[in-house]
């Protein structure tokens, strides 16, 4: 026997369930795609600036490779083929003893400045050494 007088209740969700569950999925997948989009461009920073460290520990090598009298400073130079778009720079300069706090004539060391530049970074990447001439 029917009950006439009662509605049947079918099951599944409402049109307003539903709009509620798509909105907070919505906010969810937003907030994740700014997460995504955020490591992503740090991932690029930081990946250029290891980079740029790599390329300045080389060229620190083959500065304290070379003999005293040949170490000389290097106007800004694009380095070649894949990493034509990171630049360095060399500066050489006479240190004398005193400002190094040992007995040592003017011209026994020499402080080698490395700067690799790239547009992506907000700074050059810096290293600092002194060569002493044995």
């Amino acid at each position: 026997m029917k009950n006439k007088g009662h509605a049947c209740r079918q099951a599944g969700f409402t049109l307003i369930e539903i709009i509620v569950a798509t909105a907070i999925m919505l906010v969810f997948l937003s907030v994740g795609v700014v997460v995504f989009v955020n490591s992503s461009n740090l991932t690029k920073k930081s990946e250029t600036l290891t980079i740029a460290q790599s390329l300045a520990q080389g060229k620190m090598e083959e500065s304290l490779a070379k003999n005293f009298t040949d170490i000389s400073s290097e106007a800004k130079t694009a380095f070649s083929q894949e990493f034509s778009d990171y630049n360095y720079e060399i500066a050489v300069i006479f240190v004398t003893g005193e400002a190094l706090d040992v007995p040592v004539s003017l011209s026994d060391y020499k402080k080698i400045t490395i700067k690799v530049y790239n547009n992506k970074l907000q700074s050059p990447v810096q290293f600092d050494t002194i060569k002493v001439n044995l």
